[in-house]
């Protein structure tokens, strides 16, 4: 009797850990046909001292050939003096505003609507909340 209920507990438990699993695989779902190399990210990089077009053009021209493979394509949007750039989501924010910088450019984006990095004159990240009114 004692092995009965031994044996019933055990095929009651591995019966719970198999339905467990079943349901943590189908949650995980099948892996993605697009691996990291061919996505792209996309965010607007806010530069302030960027108004002039001419400037604006040259730096849309020469980042994605200055980082190839790592930037994608570079646009200059001029009623928010911003650059939407696409880029390698392996090469992080942070870099890129490095890459401003080192441009002659101060930049900073948005994480999303509130939460704003950038970086200040020693070259270490800044995070700063707005105050929504």
């Amino acid at each position: 009797m004692k092995n009965k209920l031994l044996i019933a507990l055990f095929l009651g438990f591995w019966c719970i850990g198999a339905i467990m699993m079943s349901q943590y695989a189908r949650a995980a779902g099948p892996a993605r046909a697009d691996d990291a190399t061919t996505r792209t990210r996309q965010n607007h990089f806010i530069v302030p001292a960027l108004t002039d077009s001419a400037a604006a053009k040259d730096i849309s021209n020469s980042l994605p050939k200055q980082y190839d493979g790592k930037i994608k394509s570079c646009t200059y949007d001029a009623t928010t003096t911003s650059l939407l750039i696409m880029y390698d989501p392996s090469f992080p924010e942070i870099e890129i505003l490095q890459v401003l910088r080192m441009n002659g450019y101060e930049a900073h984006y948005f994480v999303d609507g509130n939460t704003r990095i950038s970086l200040d004159a020693s070259g270490t990240s800044t995070v700063s909340e707005q105050v929504k009114q």
